[in-house]
């Protein structure tokens, strides 16, 4: 039996809102698909609309976002084996 291990990999990424470019803060980012493994689990965007997530498999992946007030929207990362995988989410 295989076992798939998480890699170090991480995305670093910021949500904007789509008619102004403002930060969006308190956004929920949730990994949408991807090569997996990957977090079960969502992370929320900070004060400047920014998120990290970590461990992920280089390859490439869908986020998706949700503001606090049903803004969506998504964005696809290609995920490297050695930098930081920049993304940025644009709601409406």
């Amino acid at each position: 039996m295989g076992v798939a291990l998480m890699s170090g990999n991480s995305v670093q990424g910021r949500v904007v809102h789509a008619s102004t470019g403002a930060p969006v803060a308190d956004a929920t980012i949730a990994v949408i698909a991807g090569p997996g493994p990957y977090p079960d689990i969502a992370v929320m965007t900070d004060d400047d609309g920014r998120f990290s997530l970590d461990d992920m498999a280089a390859g490439d992946w869908r986020l998706g976002a949700r503001s606090a007030n049903g803004a969506t929207g998504e964005a696809s990362v290609a995920v490297g084996s050695s930098a930081a995988a920049e993304a940025v989410i644009t709601v409406s």
